[in-house]
């Protein structure tokens, strides 16, 4: 890793305005990957469901406040440690 993102390289290379099309290629191809990652077709009924209620608690938690997301996060940073442990022994 180099610390330096592809668009700042092109700009000092090309100045401002010579930057733009290597931004626009790498927003184009962020684009397609989050479209390709994120969507809800060819999924079964049961995806979409699932999706939609860890959605909808995410939503709750956060409606609530920074207080509610704190308490969230102090019960459920054990609980995956211990999933993970779970899985990592029943392999």
């Amino acid at each position: 890793m180099r610390g330096l993102y592809d668009e700042d390289l092109a700009r000092a290379s090309f100045g401002v305005w010579g930057a733009n099309l290597p931004a626009l290629l790498t927003r184009n191809a962020t684009l397609l990957a989050f479209h390709q990652n994120s969507h809800l077709l060819g999924h079964s009924t049961l995806d979409v469901i699932c999706f939609v209620v860890v959605w909808a608690l995410q939503l709750l938690i956060i409606q609530n406040g920074m207080e509610t997301v704190r308490k969230f996060q102090d019960w459920a940073g054990p609980a995956v440690w211990i999933a993970m442990l779970v899985l990592c022994w029943s392999t």
